[in-house]
């Protein structure tokens, strides 16, 4: 994969949340869970997608995102302890998105060097 031009840029900084979270992302846009950069231009239509805003603007993710990867990783897994420690990955990449991300203003310009959780091309 060419990280030319994608924030983070060496792949020693990608994380195994961040090619989850990225995947996803991919899944919300278009449709295939993968594992490709998300043009920073599609950052606005992802988040809008991806949170519901409380009254201070403060976005999280949407409870139906929420509720079909719980359904997933329950298909995948079926022994308790093994989807218990699926799910807390699960819960620690959506926090991971709801701070990074959902603290931002809908209109606020995202700046890839800043935030963290997506590979994000420019």
């Amino acid at each position: 994969m060419d990280l030319n031009k994608c924030h983070p840029e060496r792949w020693e900084e990608i994380t195994l949340s961040t090619i989850f979270l990225t995947s996803l992302a991919n899944q919300i846009l278009r449709g295939i869970f993968q594992f490709e950069a998300i043009p920073k231009a599609q950052l606005r239509e992802l988040l809008s997608r991806l949170f519901e805003r409380d009254a201070q603007g403060k976005g999280a993710v949407r409870m139906e995102i929420k509720n079909k990867l719980r359904e997933w990783s329950n298909s995948i897994e079926k022994d308790k302890k093994r989807q218990d420690h699926l799910h807390a990955f699960l819960d620690f990449c959506l926090d991971l998105l709801e701070e990074e991300y959902g603290r931002m203003s809908p209109e606020e310009e995202v700046d890839p060097r800043f935030v963290k959780g997506l590979l994000i091309s420019s």
